[in-house]
Order: C-alpha cells, then structure tokens, then sequence
C-alpha cells in the first residue's frame, strides 16, 4: 500500500478512535483491543469458509434431499437423526467415498452455486 494512503487511513482511524472514547467515555486502549478482536474473529471467519467440508457434511448434502422428498412431513431435528443413522449405517469405505475429490468435484449444483455467489460479490 501507498505509504500516504497509509498514513492518511492512520489519521482518520486515530481520530476516529478518539472520537468515539470521548463520546463514550471509554479508554483508547480498550477500543484499540476491541478492534483486534474483531479482525481475529473475521479472519477465523474467512479461514473457516475457505476449509472442504467434512465427509459427514458431503453426505448429508446428498442424502437431505433424498430424505425431504421421500418423506416431506419430517422436521428438521427428525431430518437430522435420519442422516446421522443413516450416516453410522455406513461402512469405513462407503464412507470413505465421500472425502474423495472425485466424488466432491461431481456435484454440479454446488459449483454453481458458487459461481452464483461469486458474481453477486463482483457485483457489490
């Protein structure tokens, strides 16, 4: 980044900071901490959207709509009891197939939907 745009965001956030610890009568330092946590949380956040979903995760995606049509009537919790026996069901190799990227990499609706996502950030 720009040395002076640097400095000049610098200014504005210090007079931002002192601003509002004299309207709210709260010490700087206090702020300046409550700022850092914020930008902790949004990173964890971002990193947390970027991991591939848990084989569990892959496999209740396929099977949720299975189940919703097959009985439309279920709630939500009932819906999640049905994957998670359905899921312990499941042999060690059944399961293993829904890590393998091959499996993950067929499901078109998913890639579309990012692609769908991506435009709308573009957009914004």
């Amino acid at each position: 980044m720009n040395a002076a745009i640097q400095n000049t965001i610098s200014q504005y956030f210090s007079t931002f900071i002192e601003n509002v610890s004299t309207k709210f009568n709260i010490p700087q330092e206090q702020l300046d901490e409550l700022w850092k946590e914020t930008q902790k949380e949004k990173l964890r956040r971002r990193v947390s959207a970027n991991k591939t979903p848990s084989a569990y995760i892959n496999f209740c995606n396929h099977h949720r709509k299975i189940i919703k049509t097959e009985n439309p009537n279920l709630t939500f919790g009932e819906v999640a009891k049905a994957l998670g026996s359905l899921w312990k069901a499941q042999s060690a190799d059944e399961k293993k197939k829904y890590t393998d990227p091959a499996y993950v990499s067929e499901q078109p609706e998913k890639e579309e939907a990012k692609k769908v996502k991506r435009s709308r950030k573009n957009k914004d």
